[in-house]
């Protein structure tokens, strides 16, 4: 087997899922330092997008559509924060809970560390989603994780065209009771 993989590159088998590293040409054998396996160190900058960023998120299955998202799925990002209204005078009245979508239709990379969900695989419960972001984006998830609570939307798979990263979010303004 050594002696074939070092002639012929391996089995196309032992190749199935990776990532290429660099271009192969036609005719070329297939050599390890070319391409990335699934699970190895490198594989998940080198599947990533030119341009993006994976960021990670901690998820729970109440804030993850139950376990039900998989890698490769498209989510949209809801943050939930607590503000506090305040009267005229300046005195705390009550606190109200808001929340608004601040990604939109953004691809998720990993669930925990499994960049890829098994055939049969229907839900995988963890507790940290690894999303692929622009570098814009990733600075706007990560002012939003320090806000509250973030929740993954699962999208159907008949809608994730379209525009994909943050949402316009309107001024924020501190409310006032009167």
């Amino acid at each position: 087997r050594a002696a074939t993989e070092m002639a012929t590159g391996g089995a196309k088998a032992d190749y199935v899922g990776s990532v290429v590293r660099e271009p192969i040409l036609a005719g070329e054998p297939i050599v390890p330092r070319k391409i990335v396996r699934a699970g190895d160190s490198g594989y998940l900058a080198a599947y990533l997008e030119p341009g993006m960023r994976a960021m990670a998120i901690r998820v729970s299955v109440e804030t993850a559509a139950g376990g039900f998202i998989l890698p490769g799925d498209r989510v949209d990002v809801l943050l939930t924060r607590q503000t506090t209204l305040s009267n005229i005078a300046g005195a705390t009245q009550e606190s109200k809970f808001a929340s608004s979508t601040v990604m939109r239709n953004v691809k998720v990379l990993a669930i925990d560390q499994t960049t890829r969900a098994a055939e049969d695989e229907q839900a995988v419960v963890g507790a940290t989603a690894t999303l692929e972001l622009g570098p814009q984006d990733a600075e706007a998830l990560a002012l939003a994780k320090s806000e509250g609570d973030l929740s993954l939307v699962l999208r159907s798979y008949a809608d994730t065209e379209g525009p994909s990263g943050r949402v316009a979010q309107p001024p924020r303004q501190n409310t006032v009771v009167r």
